[in-house]
This record gives structure tokens, C-alpha cells and sequence, in this order.
């Protein structure tokens, strides 16, 4: 049982903070979550004094030679060398495919024209052929044998294979709706009631906003991320013009896509900075400082404190955010119309009549149901309420940037660093200090 807060209360009318409120209590009911739980009470039975075995040193000469370009090597204690061979034969498995580009529509821009011109009728999104080696790889991955010497490390490696398996599952399921839902769910969860109904709470909060102009160019806006990677010394790290209609990032190419067919607003480029460069892209090049892979591919569940941390950074910037918590909320109801069984078109017209754009209620819901249901966008409201909950506690954002963790990791990120197996972090953004 997790305390939730929810973030309605935290605005007057003009985005100014005011108070924390708890308003319920959340129970999760994924499969994700339970093994989490088995993990939790591993690490109350076990203590730190039974993990003495596996520690090692990291000489001073790999201290002070620390760079972005990850860890240097260091003599590992046996038991350690055998979970890190786990973690890096899943992590470069895992490299060998993307779910988000095998999610992505061939016909996407066909099919939204035809559907903004009539969106009476669902899109027929028709999606990139699977990997050929779909097959092998599931194969690879379950004959993966995890060691049991180390509760804490073998529990966190089955999670992460586990996950694995269920984004290959994914990829195999497109458009089949219940079975993609599943394993997506496995891996995210579901909204609870009680975040459903904050994030009308939201909607009702915040009213529609004037947009502010979009007058600058994808050109630009690559140019503007650009200087931003030199200023602040990310090396390797570059801008690639994209057909997609989202901005992402490639940690494994050190690549920020930009979609290329739109307009940017001045203000919206720098809450993309901010959520971008300042969380994605820093978690990443912290986590791979570590020995581990696993802090730099992302720690099971992590998904909800990443996009947590990144609406913190936007909804506490000062700068106008109004239109990004509508969206926020936005997500949360049309994950909730997915699993209530709504079409695609009914979701986008639930979202017109709660006074959204075409534009902002069509990538609202395609995000949710490409692929035949991607239960995940409503990680980013989710996770706000969970880093809130984080630091009413009295704890450090600082924290959380040692890699792509989640807040539940922190009692074992608390043993790793004990048997010398985390790093501090190199980037710090300034809303952490």
C-alpha cells in the first residue's frame, strides 16, 4: 500500500505552487509490482551484512579517470563478475530491437490525414515487419541462467528479463488488442481511480490556454538542442531531424530525434530541454557510469519516476505550463478509455469534448492506442505524484540520477552502493539542488 499524492492543490490559477495534499491511498495490482514486493522483503531479510561477500574496490586511479564514456574497469569479486555477464548478454539483447520504433506506423501520416478528414472511423495503421530473429531472441533471453547466490541481484535480473520478454511479446502482438494490452500492462501497470480522477480534477483546474506561436522550424530547433550538447560538454550526443511526430531520444546512439514536420514555440523548447536533456538524457549518461548495465537500460518499473521527474522539472520550471498539465491529464483518461474497451475515435472525441485541439487529442490517443493498445502514457501523471510523495519525505532528487531507477529501487541502490557497485552521479540538473 503506497500513499498517493495527487497534485490539483499544488496551483493557484497562475501555476504558482501552494500546498501538498494527500488525497487516497493507491494499490497496485500489476504482476511487476508483486515481484517488487518479493524484492522489498528479500532485502528486509537479508541486510546489508549479507551481501559483505560480493563487495569489491574500485582503485583511485579509476576514480579520478571517471568520464561520460562509462566505467572503467575495475577487479570484481566473483559473484559480482557473474551477475554483471548476466546484465550485459540481457542488455545487448535487449539493444537488438526497439519497441517504440516497431510500434510506429508505416502509414502514420496517410492515416491521420485521412482520419482528421473523417474521423468517424478508426486509422488502419499497418506497422514495419518484425525482426526476423523475433524467434531467436525470446529463445536467447528465457535460456539466460540467472545465479541465486545473490537474492538481491538475481531478484532485480529476473525482473529485467522478464521485461524483456514481455517488450517481445509486445512487438509479436501488434494489433492484437487484448494480448498487446496484457503485456504492456506487465510492464506499466493500469491508472488507478484515484489518478483518473485527479486528472479530471486537472481539467477542471486548468482551462484552455492561449497557445503561444509556433514560429520556429525543426531546423532550428535541432540547431538549438545542438548548442545546448556543446555548451554543456555532452559528448558524442547529436540532433537527428525525424519523421515521427514525437521528440525522443536514442541513449544507445546518443541521438535527440526532432520531428521535422512541425513548428516549435519558444517556451515549448524549453520544457523539451528540460524534460529531455536534463532527466532522459542525464539519467542515461549517469547510468552508464556504472558497473552495472542495468542503470543505464533502465531498472525494472523505472518508466514512472523517469517521466515523474521530468514533469517535475517542466510543472516547477516558472515557466508556462498550463497546456503541459492538460495533456498530462489527458493521457491518464485515454489509457482508461483503452481498457474500458473505447475505440480509437472514441477517444479522440472524448478529448474534443473536453476542449482539445485536433491536434493535441489525435496524438494524445494515437500514443495510447498504437500497436493495438500501449498501456503506458499514464506513467507521466503517476509518476509526478510519486516524486511528490518522494520529497515529502525529506528526500534527495539528487538520488534518483545515479541511472534510470525508480524511487522502489532505492533501499537496493542503498545495498549496491555498499558493495561499491554505484558510482555518484556526473549531471546534476539545477531542480535538484
Amino acid at each position: 500500500m503506497a500513499r498517493l499524492f495527487f497534485i490539483s492543490d499544488l496551483f493557484s490559477e497562475n501555476s504558482a505552487r501552494d500546498t501538498l495534499v494527500v488525497m487516497a491511498d493507491m494499490t497496485s495490482h500489476s504482476q511487476v509490482d508483486k515481484t517488487r514486493v518479493s524484492r522489498r522483503e528479500a532485502l528486509s531479510a537479508l541486510g546489508a551484512s549479507a551481501l559483505s561477500l560480493a563487495t569489491f574496490s574500485l582503485s583511485s586511479q579509476a576514480e579520478e579517470s571517471r568520464s561520460e564514456e562509462g566505467p572503467v574497469s575495475s577487479d570484481y569479486h566473483p559473484e559480482i563478475q557473474r551477475y554483471k555477464r548476466v546484465n550485459e548478454e540481457l542488455s545487448r539483447i535487449g539493444s537488438t530491437f526497439a519497441v517504440s520504433n516497431g510500434l510506429h506506423p508505416i502509414n502514420f501520416r496517410i492515416e491521420k490525414a485521412k482520419f482528421l478528414k473523417d474521423p468517424s472511423s478508426d486509422p488502419d495503421f499497418r506497422y514495419p515487419p518484425l525482426p526476423k530473429a523475433i524467434g531467436s531472441i525470446i529463445d536467447r533471453v528465457k535460456g539466460i541462467t540467472i545465479p541465486r547466490s545473490n537474492k538481491i541481484l538475481a531478484g532485480v535480473m529476473r525482473e529485467y528479463q522478464q521485461n524483456i520478454l514481455s517488450a517481445c511479446a509486445m512487438l509479436v502482438a501488434r494489433e492484437d488488442r487484448a494480448s498487446m494490452i496484457e503485456h504492456s500492462q506487465q510492464i506499466f501497470g493500469a491508472p488507478s481511480v484515484e489518478l483518473q480522477s485527479e486528472a479530471r480534477r486537472l481539467l477542471r483546474r486548468f482551462p484552455v490556454s492561449k497557445r503561444e506561436s509556433h514560429t520556429i522550424s525543426a531546423f532550428e530547433a535541432s540547431k538549438y538542442f545542438k548548442s545546448l550538447f556543446d555548451k554543456h560538454g555532452y559528448i558524442g550526443w547529436r540532433t537527428e531531424l525525424s519523421e515521427q511526430d514525437f521528440l525522443s531520444v536514442d541513449r544507445g546512439q546518443k541521438i535527440l530525434n526532432i520531428p521535422k514536420h512541425r513548428m516549435y514555440g519558444e517556451v515549448e523548447l524549453q520544457l523539451l530541454d528540460l524534460h529531455e536533456r536534463s532527466v532522459h538524457i542525464n539519467r542515461s549518461i549517469n547510468g552508464a557510469l556504472q558497473p552495472l548495465p542495468l542503470f543505464h537500460d533502465g531498472f525494472p518499473g523505472y518508466m514512472s519516476t523517469e517521466e515523474g521527474l521530468a514533469v517535475y522539472a517542466e510543472l516547477h520550471s516558472g515557466l508556462e505550463v498550463s497546456d503541459k498539465v492538460r495533456i498530462y491529464a489527458a493521457r491518464v483518461l485515454a489509457v482508461r478509455s483503452l481498457l474500458d474497451g473505447g475505440s480509437f475515435s472514441e477517444t479522440f472525441h472524448h478529448l474534443l469534448n473536453l476542449s482539445f485541439s485536433e491536434r493535441d487529442a489525435w496524438g494524445v490517443t494515437f500514443k495510447v492506442f498504437r500497436g493495438g493498445g500501449y498501456v503506458r502514457d499514464h506513467c507521466y501523471l503517476q509518476g509526478y505524484s510519486h516524486i511528490l510523495k518522494y520529497l515529502e519525505e525529506g528526500k534527495s532528487l539528487r538520488d534518483l540520477f545515479v541511472g534510470k531507477i525508480g524511487v522502489d529501487d532505492l533501499e537496493t541502490v542503498s545495498l549496491l552502493r555498499e558493495m561499491e557497485l554505484v558510482r555518484e552521479p556526473l549531471r546534476i540538473p539545477d531542480f535538484c539542488s
